[in-house]
């Protein structure tokens, strides 16, 4: 098994590397169907680690979509025991060395690699699924096994209550209604008992009003004022160490967790290097094609990256595509 320390000091040019490395595995794989990588790692000067994270021979891969039926633990572990000897602890994982040691396509390692790690992404594609399955009388424990090794039915479950939960559409009566209330109460007692008290003045309640209320309150004016007159360098502080979380540092400051998460989110940004590597635009690149016609989750797709911000993959997407780059 290689290990990270097998990386060592080299002169040459990323380009140059690719350019190198490429051609040799493509000789060897053209000779002998496979790729030896300690041979390559002799024909470069490069370590076999390094020859796998530039190696860019992804038209030659194998494809891995998970089957239940056909979903085999040996290719799982062996692809996790990879990552866990060369990108320890919060080492990003750099997912091309990934795909040229298993030999299949990176995007079905990133996605292989999630499921693995038991995260699950409802696009629309696999809502369609878990619907199709549950008006074939199938429970949640068996679609959950449809979808992933690892994912928990109550998750499945979750899931499929929101997305067939009746939404009633409100009037415009209904939502200056609403609106009233809460502009009634927002100064006059802690945010948390807002919604109470619009509550206990409603006639009738149901899950659009909630929705539309909470919305309201979370972004209303009156909090927005309050959180431009306070210093939060200290409790800013506190939650970046985890001492504190957003709603527990809201509640502290009576103002609404949506709108500190806002400026909790942009301090966290410029934690972030704005500078992207190879490694992470391929990445961003391979987390998008493998979604096809589906729209990206750029929040999802920064915690597979590990070192970009949301708001970062969604403009460097912008700008990949505006020049022809993906």
């Amino acid at each position: 098994m290689l290990q990270a320390s097998d990386w060592r000091p080299s002169t040459v040019s990323n380009e140059s590397k690719v350019e190198m490395v490429t051609q040799v595995c493509k000789e060897e794989y053209m000779s002998a169907g496979c790729i030896d990588w300690v041979k390559v790692s002799k024909l470069t000067g490069l370590n076999q680690l390094e020859c796998m994270a530039v190696c860019d021979m992804e038209d030659y891969k194998s494809q891995w979509i998970y089957d239940a039926d056909t979903f085999s633990w040996d290719d799982a572990n062996r692809m996790t025991d990879f990552i866990a000897a060369n990108y320890p602890g919060t080492l990003p994982v750099n997912y091309r060395a990934v795909s040229n040691y298993m030999w299949i396509k990176i995007g079905d390692c990133i996605n292989m690699h999630n499921m693995l790690q038991g995260k699950f992404r409802c696009t629309n594609a696999v809502m369609d699924r878990i619907v199709q399955m549950r008006s074939q009388g199938h429970t949640f424990r068996y679609i959950a096994n449809q979808l992933s090794p690892l994912l928990d039915a109550s998750t499945v479950n979750n899931a499929y209550s929101r997305h067939t939960r009746v939404h009633t559409p409100i009037s415009e009566e209904e939502k200056q209604r609403i609106t009233e209330l809460v502009d009634k109460y927002v100064d006059k007692v802690p945010v948390k008992e807002v919604m109470k008290k619009v509550k206990s003045e409603s006639a009738s309640w149901s899950y659009s009003v909630t929705q539309f209320a909470s919305a309201y309150i979370q972004n209303h004016a009156y909090y927005r004022k309050r959180l431009v007159g306070m210093d939060l360098t200290e409790i800013t502080d506190r939650i970046l160490s985890g001492k504190l979380t957003i709603k527990q540092a809201a509640a502290e400051l009576d103002i609404t967790s949506t709108l500190l998460g806002n400026v909790i989110r942009l301090m966290k940004i410029r934690d972030y290097s704005s500078k992207w590597t190879a490694a992470e635009t391929e990445q961003l690149i391979a987390y998008v094609r493998a979604l096809g016609n589906e729209k990206p989750d750029w929040v999802y797709c920064a915690r597979l990256i590990g070192t970009k911000h949301y708001t970062q993959c969604r403009k460097k997407f912008a700008s990949l595509k505006n020049t022809n780059s993906i």
